[in-house]
């Protein structure tokens, strides 16, 4: 019983202080027309930062902006009304609050800065600011971002798609048009697409696969793009169209034609459905075409397609894929050397 009551009084406790906010600073400033106004405050690792900003007068402010000092920054917002934000404090350090007005006129803004500690201790955490002066030719610790790693991968955006576009004769009610919707994945860089008319070009296509994939082996690692992308398995003739513009398809014999439109929106898609004047920004016509595009490299758009036969209809192989390049970014402190003195903030860090 007693365990039980010890426990029922730390849970207690830790869920009251979990609901623990502490004020850092409230208060109403004015920012003169083109003139900025900077605050700093300390903030402990796993802190909850809580901001909020009002212009009184509701004219909107350039921007806000909060760096992890000197000069990383981990947020910003423009022409501003009025924000709530919260934020987690990655490293125990000095923020900056940064108010910029660039109009001739000045702003009245009221904030609210406020913390949720992380655990009871970081509580009494002292967020004061303090400033000491450096002298010349001296050194100093400033953060920086760096580049970790960047991972080049070949994404499926349309893996295998079959497209039925009737004749212009069908007697069925659907007419000889049809669009096919693809969104680009982030990160984008550049992209391929591959339209084939019938089976005969799935075939040519599966020889082109095949012979890719071959030459990706032989090469080895090789210091060629394919062999340095990740990409889905079975996509390396679309990997390599996508990253270098390389492919080798053979001809297809005695097959059909498709007309088709890359259109750059819903709207345009809907207007080439329906007759009228559209927009493109690629376009052909043939039994088999494939190309490596580096535009647009995000969004969504539609591939329109156009049957001319009048009697029958055909199967149009659809195939998109996408080179995504991930950057991974760290934070490391670096020496600097001032060869003039100058001023740093530091804090007094008392849990």
């Amino acid at each position: 019983m007693k365990h039980l009551l010890a426990f029922s009084t730390l849970f207690l406790s830790l869920t009251a202080f979990a609901q623990q906010t502490l004020d850092i600073a409230e208060a109403t400033l004015k920012i003169g027309g083109l003139e900025e106004e900077v605050l700093y405050h300390g903030f402990a690792e796993g802190d909850q930062l809580i901001f909020s900003f009002q212009e009184t007068e509701g004219k909107e402010l350039k921007s806000i902006e909060i760096l992890a000092y000197p000069a990383l920054s981990i947020f910003q917002d423009y022409k501003t009304v009025s924000l709530s934000k919260t934020l987690r404090i990655a490293r125990t350090g000095i923020y900056v609050f940064r108010f910029t007005n660039t109009a001739l006129t000045g702003r009245i803004c009221h904030y609210k800065i406020q913390r949720v500690p992380a655990t009871e201790a970081t509580a009494k955490f002292n967020t004061q600011v303090y400033w000491r002066s450096l002298p010349a030719n001296s050194y100093y610790l400033a953060e920086e971002k760096y580049l970790v790693s960047r991972d080049t991968i070949v994404v499926p955006v349309i893996e295998h798609k079959v497209e039925r576009v009737h004749s212009k004769t069908s007697v069925n009610g659907i007419g000889n048009k049809t669009t096919v919707e693809v969104t680009l994945p982030d990160h984008t860089v550049s992209w391929s697409y591959y339209l084939g008319v019938g089976n005969s070009s799935e075939e040519i296509f599966r020889e082109a696969e095949e012979k890719a994939e071959r030459q990706r082996r032989q090469l080895n690692g090789a210091a060629s793009l394919i062999c340095k992308a990740t990409m889905y398995n079975g996509y390396a003739v679309m990997a390599s169209l996508a990253l270098n513009g390389i492919a080798e398809f053979g001809i297809p014999k005695n097959a059909d034609n498709i007309q088709y439109h890359f259109a750059p929106d819903a709207r345009n898609a809907q207007l080439f459905l329906t007759n009228a004047e559209f927009s493109s920004f690629e376009q052909g016509n043939g039994p088999l075409s494939f190309k490596r595009m580096v535009q647009p490299r995000s969004g969504t758009f539609y591939v329109c397609l156009l049957n001319d036969n009048f009697l029958y209809g055909i199967d149009v192989h659809v195939k998109v894929a996408a080179v995504t390049v991930q950057e991974v970014w760290g934070v490391r402190e670096v020496r600097k050397f001032s060869k003039v003195g100058g001023r740093e903030a530091y804090l007094k860090v008392l849990y």
